[in-house]
């Protein structure tokens, strides 16, 4: 989590955090994510603000902390931008703020969830598709229940790549039969 981490020292006064402005499009809502470790292993919250200049406001953003190891957390906050410039960044409670910070990892992505770290340098990234496959010994059936459909397909022998079959939708349930079915049998799956 630290190949590369800087550490924050502790402020002597004022807001006990450090802070970073991120400027988006007024319809957006953004995460930030980091890797943090408070050299005294307290836990460490990343949160917004709306000045550079005061504690971060606790209870208006959707923030995240997961202990991932040992003393080191996986924090995030969220919120839809108003089209102000907000302030990002780690900090501790304002009650526990006695000892220096460690952090790595800063993420910024649009959406409300925070994925799965990207390692980067100073260049925006985006993350390739996962593209779902399966290697099918005969021909075969396949039933496949999603978020939009209800389907029972006929396959060759051979890599299936199934996202080819979706349409930006989730699997519920996926069987895979060892032959093509009858129609009754398709029928009845799909009824």
């Amino acid at each position: 989590y630290f190949i590369r981490g800087v550490r924050l020292y502790r402020p002597s006064e004022g807001a006990k955090n450090y802070l970073q402005s991120i400027a988006g499009l007024a319809v957006d809502t953004y995460t930030l994510s980091n890797f943090a470790m408070a050299l005294d292993g307290s836990p460490v919250i990343t949160g917004v603000s709306n000045s550079a200049n005061a504690h971060y406001s606790y209870n208006s953003n959707a923030h995240t902390e997961k202990l991932v190891n040992n003393d080191v957390y996986r924090t995030s906050a969220t919120y839809a931008n108003t089209g102000a410039i907000r302030w990002f960044g780690p900090y501790k409670y304002q009650t526990n703020n006695a000892d220096d910070v460690i952090v790595s990892g800063f993420q910024v992505e649009l959406g409300d969830t925070p994925t799965s770290y990207i390692p980067t340098s100073t260049t925006a990234a985006t993350r390739a598709a996962d593209l779902l496959s399966y290697n099918l010994p005969v021909a075969c059936s396949v039933y496949m229940k999603t978020t939009k459909q209800n389907v029972v397909l006929d396959k060759t022998a051979g890599t299936w790549n199934i996202d080819q079959d979706l349409n930006n939708e989730g699997i519920l349930y996926l069987a895979v039969f060892d032959r093509i079915l009858t129609d009754n049998e398709k029928a009845s799956l799909t009824a």
